[in-house]
């Protein structure tokens, strides 16, 4: 959830980590696989 909130650019990066309870480190170890999502996301849409 954390990192679609980063993506809204809504709230700050502190405030969205405080908000879900999560680090840059848990952030870091579930980027690549979010990324993945995103990109297969955009690619269906076509």
């Amino acid at each position: 959830m954390a990192l679609y909130s980063l993506q809204s650019n809504f709230l700050s990066r502190r405030e969205v980590l405080a908000q879900n309870e999560v680090t840059e480190a848990d952030l870091a170890t579930y980027m690549s696989g979010w990324l993945r999502l995103q990109v297969h996301s955009m690619l269906r849409r076509r």
